[in-house]
């Protein structure tokens, strides 16, 4: 009895008989895409000299956009398709090239009839008289988060000109593998196919190497493909409304804050902002009643955009969290709030420790947008309570109710502090701690052989280091049309506990 394999692109699956399709996500009654149960000629075919290849279904499908789904590599033909119930028929006009092994890649191009499911698939046979077989696996990672990366693609593609050879698709641990090689030079790349044609665009996601990798016997590619996402047009990505008062705005590029401003002359006299975040900000609109339908133009001398400032009603309810929560010593305590603060009542503040229910002097409250900051008139330590009375806070939509809100006041015994050794490193870099997998700190590094970082709360800490190439004080991501890589991202997740009143030691090696 002759095997059938089937090829299905989720990284290294070889099916004997009947193909196994991965999952993709759907409705809870059926989310298995078709399975192939037959193809004329058998998969692996050689020595073909047809223009046909059928496959059969185990369930009434449907074609899905074949033009450009349906694709024969090397792309010598261009095939086009039929369906008649369970039967996918793929034609082509034009002869093969002899002795050249075919891969039919059918990329989401069926589906079944009631739930829409789908996958990605390839079959091979070969005009000569063997099919090749050299693979080359290989590993997708996220260039920025490090995490595996799946549903994209690793192509190969010719190195002169860039057409395409052989596909894979990266399964839940990023990796994937493609089989059916030839020797011979090729040029990898991996990219997320939004499109679906097979070929990384400008505006995919894409990670490269090398531009020319030798194959000469099956290869595991240990090292991975970072994959990035592409600078992308000047403007706003996002906009959240999070009351009348205060709408927080990102954008795909790095506003200049210098520069910004809304063009209507009015509008611009009504509307604070204040950055959160290199790419992101807040609005204040200081007029909630006149502007809660006025489309503005946002303008930093780079870009301009539109946005409808209020599209829908939004509650006026006045909600506050503490911003810091746990306050170092000497460190004001700070109040975000979901609205712009207009005033506040001092004398409707309290702090009282919860050691002896003793009342802690307030010195000042101040105000900046939608943060209320409160400095005590001595430094304190311990649990305590912040006490807001009704109406102590006058808000752009309206006054607070009562609330108490627990306070932990850090003493020195109670933080450590962290020396790192970064002497590995020769570039300015970022480094980002992460206690317990939340991020808790950021500094720049500009060529330092030691850094001491204080007042860390004890945990379980790793890291993520940023080789800052460019030193512009943030990672830049690549670009595929200038050969240009994202700037390097190297990750220490193996945990460092930092007791509290301890001083710890780490070295940051950097592994080229």
């Amino acid at each position: 009895m002759v095997k059938q394999l089937f090829l299905i692109l989720s990284g290294s699956l070889l099916i004997a008989s009947c193909a196994q399709v991965g999952r993709l996500s759907g409705g809870e009654q059926d989310t298995t895409p078709p399975r192939p149960v037959k193809t004329t000629p058998k998969n692996e075919a050689v020595n073909f000299t047809g223009n046909t290849f059928s496959v059969t279904f185990d369930e009434y499908v449907r074609l899905n956009k074949p033009s450009e789904s349906i694709i024969i590599v090397p792309p010598h033909v261009k095939p086009s398709a039929t369906i008649k119930k369970k039967n996918l028929t793929v034609t082509w006009e034009g002869a093969l090239q002899e002795n050249t092994t075919y891969a039919l890649y059918l990329n989401k191009a069926v589906k079944d009839i009631t739930e829409g499911n789908d996958s990605v698939m390839q079959f091979v046979f070969s005009t000569g008289s063997m099919i090749d077989t050299l693979s080359y696996s290989c590993v997708l990672h996220d260039a920025y988060t490090g995490k595996p990366l799946k549903d994209h693609l690793i192509g190969a593609f010719t190195t002169n000109d860039t057409s395409l050879v052989n596909v894979a698709q990266s399964d839940e641990r990023g990796v994937a593998t493609m089989n059916y090689l030839s020797p011979g030079e090729y040029r990898f790349i991996a990219f997320h196919d939004d499109n679906n044609d097979l070929f990384p665009q400008e505006s995919e996601a894409v990670g490269f190497k090398d531009p020319i990798t030798t194959i000469s016997a099956s290869i595991i590619d240990s090292v991975p493909y970072r994959v990035f996402d592409p600078v992308k047009k000047p403007g706003i990505r996002k906009k959240q409304v999070i009351s009348a008062s205060k709408i927080a705005l990102s954008f795909h590029h790095i506003p200049d804050l210098n520069e910004l401003k809304v063009t209507d002359v009015e509008a611009e006299k009504a509307i604070i902002f204040r950055s959160v975040a290199d790419d992101s900000l807040y609005l204040f609109p200081t007029d909630t009643v006149n502007w809660r339908s006025k489309k503005i133009a946002v303008n930093d001398g780079v870009f301009i955009d539109t946005l409808n400032l209020l599209n829908r009603a939004v509650s006026g309810r006045v909600q506050f969290k503490v911003a810091n929560s746990n306050i170092l010593p000497g460190e004001s305590i700070t109040l975000e709030l979901n609205q712009r603060v207009v005033s506040v009542t001092d004398s409707l503040f309290n702090i009282m420790l919860s050691e002896d229910s003793s009342m802690v002097e307030i010195e000042n409250i101040s105000i900046v947008n939608d943060h209320i900051i409160i400095t005590p008139k001595v430094i304190i330590f311990g649990q305590a309570s912040l006490s807001i009375k009704a109406r102590a806070i006058t808000a752009a939509g309206g006054f607070n109710t009562t609330k108490k809100v627990p306070l932990d006041l850090l003493a020195e015994k109670d933080l450590t502090t962290l020396e790192a050794d970064v002497s590995s490193y020769s570039d300015p870099i970022i480094i980002t701690c992460y206690n317990e997998g939340k991020e808790v700190r950021t500094l720049r590094v500009n060529k330092e052989q030691m850094v001491k970082i204080t007042h860390l709360v004890p945990g379980n800490y790793t890291f993520k280091v940023i080789v800052d190439s460019n030193q512009n004080g943030r990672w830049d991501t690549g670009s595929f049309a200038q050969q240009q890589q994202p700037e390097e991202v190297h990750f220490y997740s193996e945990p460092v506990r930092l007791r509290p009143n301890w001083e710890s030691t780490i070295t940051f090696t950097r592994n080229e």
